[in-house]
């Protein structure tokens, strides 16, 4: 993503050389004409403000910079299998005090909610919703804040045309036709950065915001269905089935792959761990008290083992 983005900005400054600047033999002193880009920049700038809190622009601000210019591709796959590997730690782990340290932050929420045991299944799907619905929502706002925003530049492009065109009329008694054909071509220099602020940055970025929003909905519910799923006490092996099931078919494979490989290495830590906490019976008969019988130094044996065999 991060790349598609900055080929993207590429592919457009050549459209513009090539398909406007290119071979302009008057100069292009006449694109930079300080009236028409205050009056579409900045206007749309002043619309801004007029419309929308300082706040809400500050967080599109915040999207256009870490959700659009520096943002990395989310992989569905990598997301997929962490979550996996935390519902298996937290099923096998002897203690849920540590809290496992996913990758991505609804992830660690779902997590979380699994590993609570007083949020029944019910309770967590709708604590899940909850979280997903309040980021839908702050995601479509920002995606409909761009898509309003847009249909001003092309208007204030024609609002500078047709000022720069009631000028130059009232010019003609002084300069007569002679600077017709300059005073025309200042004037549609505000439409055409209005039409191209629009049609260039503001539409696209919109279509990115929802796609986004889109994409995010999307990475939310498998989440969402997999922890579910878990609470419900399935097999991992199921609950992993039904998240691949929801991705790409060249990374199902590879994330049921991925997560067979974390239940073989973390099964083997566990049993090493558990041998390594389970006394064995020597040690459990040399715990036994001075005073103990020998009945009950094998009830204590007894123990231990049915302890290692029940681990």
């Amino acid at each position: 993503m991060f790349n598609s983005i900055w080929l993207g900005a590429a592919a457009i400054v050549g459209v513009l050389y090539y398909g406007v600047f290119h071979g302009f033999n008057q100069g292009l002193g006449v694109f930079l004409n300080s009236h028409a880009l205050i009056l579409v920049f900045g206007g749309t700038a002043a619309v801004a403000l007029f419309s929308y809190r300082i706040s809400h622009l500050m967080e599109l601000f915040d999207f256009f910079v870490y959700g659009f210019l520096l943002k990395r591709k989310v992989s569905l796959c990598d997301t997929a299998v962490d979550l996996l590997k935390g519902l298996h730690w937290y099923r096998n782990s002897a203690s849920n005090e540590i809290s496992y340290q996913a990758k991505h932050p609804f992830v660690f929420d779902a997590l979380r909610v699994y590993s609570d045991p007083k949020i029944d299944t019910e309770d967590s799907a709708i604590v899940l919703e909850s979280i997903q619905a309040g980021f839908h929502k702050r995601y479509l706002e920002q995606a409909k804040m761009i898509l309003n925003l847009s249909k001003f530049p092309p208007a204030l492009g024609l609002l500078g045309a047709s000022t720069g065109m009631i000028q130059m009329m009232m010019n003609l008694k002084t300069n007569g036709t002679d600077g017709i054909g300059a005073s025309m071509a200042i004037a549609l220099t505000a439409t055409f950065w209005g039409i191209g602020f629009a049609n260039f940055i503001l539409l696209p970025l919109s279509d990115f915001a929802f796609q986004a929003a889109e994409d995010d909905v999307f990475l939310r519910e498998m989440v969402s269905e997999g922890v579910i799923l878990a609470k419900e006490g399935k097999d991992l092996k199921i609950v992993a089935e039904a998240i691949a099931n929801r991705l790409p078919i060249q990374d199902r494979f590879k994330a049921l792959r991925a997560f067979s490989k974390i239940i073989e290495t973390e099964s083997a830590v566990i049993t090493d761990i558990h041998d390594a906490v389970v006394p064995s019976a020597e040690v459990v008969a040399l715990q036994a008290s001075p005073g103990d019988s020998a009945a009950d130094h094998v009830e204590l044996i007894q123990d231990s083992d049915e302890e290692k065999r029940s681990a």
